[in-house]
C-alpha cells in the first residue's frame, strides 16, 4: 500500500470516528457523564447548591411501600411530588421518572426576614430548583399546567419557558426537551439555562461532586448537603439538636422495598464532635425504648437504628418493616379517635 493510499484511509477512519462520536452525542443528548445519581442533563444545576436530593420516582411509585402508604395523609406521601403535581398538573405515577432538587441558601437580608410573634426574625426560604424527567412533551405539559391562561410562554435557544403571569409569584417552568423540564423561581431557572449553555454547573463544585459520587447506586431516594442549610435546620428544630456540633456535610440514601432502609453519614469538625453527635442520636434511640411501655412499636424502631463513629464521621443505619409502619399508623389513628371520643375502626382492632 503506497503512502497516499494510507493517508486517505487514515483520514477516512478519523472522519468516521468523528461522525460516530457526533451521532452518539446527538442520541444521548450530551457527551457528559452523570455524577452519582444526578443525570448528565441535570449537571447545569447550580454549583453553589447547599443541598441536592432526589427520588427515583418510577421505583417509588412502583413500590409496595407506595401502594400501601402513598395516599393523601399517609406516611408515604412525598410532598415534593405533590407540589410538582399542583404546579404542573403532571401525575407522578403516570408522567414522571425521576426528580432532582437543588437548594441554594438565600443571602442574608435583615430587611426581608419576617419577624415572628416571638420577636425572632425568620430567614427567607431557600431557593429550590426542581429537575424532572418523564414522559411528557410541550403540548401535553401546556395542557396540564393549571390555569394555563395565567402563564406566559416564550421560546429561547430551543427551550420553551412558561412564566407565571399572575403577579403573585415569579415561578417558571422550562421544557428543555421532550421529557425534561426544570421548575423554580425565574432567577434560578435562568441560572440553570445559562449554565447549560456555558457548560458550568455542579461539576464546578468538587466537594459536592464527591458527596454525590458516594451515594449508593440504585437508591430510591437520596440527599447530600453542606453546612449552610444543615446548621439552620438543626437550630430551628430546637431541643438537643439545637446544641449539636456543626455538621460539615451529610450523605443519605435508601430504599423502600422489601422494607424501608436508610443509610446516612455525617461528617463533623473532629472526632470529639462526631462522638457528641452520636451520643445525641443514641439518646434519642434510648428515649424511644423508655416509651415502649406506652407504645410497643417504639422499641422496635429503637432497635432498628444503629449509630457508629469513625474518626470525624457518624454512621447511622435504620431499617423499618412495612408491618411496623402499618402498626404505627393504626396506633396513631386509634389514639386520635380515642382522643375525639370516636370508636376505633375495625381494621385498627384486628
Amino acid at each position: 500500500m503506497n503512502r497516499s493510499r494510507r493517508l486517505i484511509l487514515t483520514a477516512a477512519a478519523v472522519s468516521a470516528l468523528g461522525i460516530t462520536f457526533s451521532f452518539s452525542a446527538r442520541v444521548t443528548g450530551t457527551a457528559r457523564a452523570a455524577v452519582g445519581p444526578v443525570p448528565p442533563e441535570a449537571l447545569a444545576l447550580p454549583a453553589d447548591s447547599a443541598v441536592v436530593m432526589g427520588f427515583d420516582v418510577r421505583a417509588l411509585t412502583g413500590s409496595q411501600f407506595y401502594a400501601k402508604f402513598g395516599g393523601e395523609g399517609e406516611p408515604g406521601r412525598v410532598e415534593a411530588l405533590a407540589e410538582i403535581e399542583r404546579k404542573t398538573g403532571l401525575n407522578p405515577a403516570r408522567d414522571i421518572d425521576s426528580v432532582v432538587v437543588a437548594v441554594r441558601p438565600q443571602t442574608e437580608d435583615p430587611k426581608s426576614a419576617e419577624p415572628a410573634l416571638d420577636g425572632v426574625r425568620r430567614h427567607r426560604p431557600e431557593n429550590a430548583l426542581v429537575f424532572v424527567t418523564g414522559r411528557f412533551d410541550a403540548a401535553r405539559l401546556e395542557a396540564s399546567i393549571p390555569e394555563t391562561g395565567k402563564a406566559s410562554k416564550e421560546r429561547r435557544d430551543g427551550v420553551t419557558i412558561y412564566r407565571e403571569a399572575s403577579g403573585k409569584s415569579n415561578g417558571a417552568v422550562a421544557l428543555l426537551d421532550a421529557g425534561i423540564l426544570v421548575a423554580g423561581d425565574t432567577a434560578s431557572v435562568d441560572t440553570f439555562l445559562a449554565n447549560r449553555a456555558s457548560g458550568r454547573g455542579i461539576r464546578d463544585n468538587a466537594a459536592l461532586v464527591s458527596l454525590l459520587e458516594s451515594v449508593e447506586p440504585g437508591s430510591t431516594f437520596w440527599a447530600v448537603g453542606g453546612p449552610s442549610v444543615l446548621s439552620r435546620v438543626t437550630s430551628e428544630i430546637g431541643g438537643p439538636a439545637a446544641n449539636l456540633p456543626a455538621i460539615k456535610q451529610v450523605v443519605a440514601y435508601g430504599h423502600l422495598d422489601p422494607e424501608v432502609g436508610m443509610t446516612a453519614t455525617a461528617e463533623a469538625a473532629d472526632a470529639k464532635s462526631a462522638t457528641k453527635i452520636a451520643d445525641v442520636l443514641r439518646g434519642f434511640s434510648a428515649l424511644l425504648s423508655l416509651q415502649a411501655g406506652q407504645k410497643a412499636e417504639l422499641a422496635q424502631i429503637a432497635d432498628s437504628i444503629s449509630v457508629a463513629t469513625e474518626d470525624d464521621k457518624v454512621h447511622v443505619k435504620a431499617t423499618i418493616t412495612h408491618e411496623l409502619i402499618d402498626s404505627l399508623k393504626k396506633s396513631a389513628g386509634s389514639h386520635v379517635r380515642t382522643h375525639k371520643g370516636v370508636a376505633p375502626d375495625e381494621n385498627e382492632i384486628q
